[in-house]
């Protein structure tokens, strides 16, 4: 399975915030929305960072003002996935990295969407229950369904 696969749960997910957004702005959007990362770039760009709740939290433990520039608080060095990633890869890089969320970026290397650890855990446990009831037909004599 590849990560366009599951684009109907991906692409909801994604939240831009442009550069110039200050921190608060940030954590307006992640309280109102259903999101969990906020993907910073500026419109029809590329990928500048990327901000979640923990960034806010632990600017503002740190007396961090609530009007800094959201690029003070962004993770630069962002991990991705390409929609035409294969599944089990991404779903890999992000255990072996910590990460809870992806962003997915088209063949432009622009933000289309982002993948959540459980989402992409849900849908390799269902690739392989099909695969797996599959061999069980095909042993018991019932072929491929």
């Amino acid at each position: 399975m590849i990560v366009a696969g599951l684009s109907s749960t991906t692409s909801p997910r994604l939240a831009a915030i442009a550069t110039t957004a200050t921190v608060k702005t940030a954590a307006n959007a992640l309280s109102t929305l259903d999101v969990a990362m906020l993907v910073v770039c500026n419109e029809g760009g590329p990928v500048m960072g990327v901000v979640s709740k923990s960034d806010l939290v632990r600017h503002m433990a740190q007396d961090g003002a609530a009007f800094a520039g959201i690029t003070t608080v962004m993770t630069r060095d962002v991990i991705t996935c390409s929609m035409r990633d294969d599944l089990h890869v991404a779903w890999t890089k992000m255990v072996d990295r910590g990460l809870q969320n992806l962003p997915v970026l088209n063949d432009e290397a622009r933000p289309v969407g982002v993948l959540d650890i459980r989402d992409a855990l849900r849908a390799l446990l269902e690739e392989e229950g099909h695969e797996e009831q599959q061999l069980v037909n095909y042993v018991a004599g019932i072929g491929y369904r």
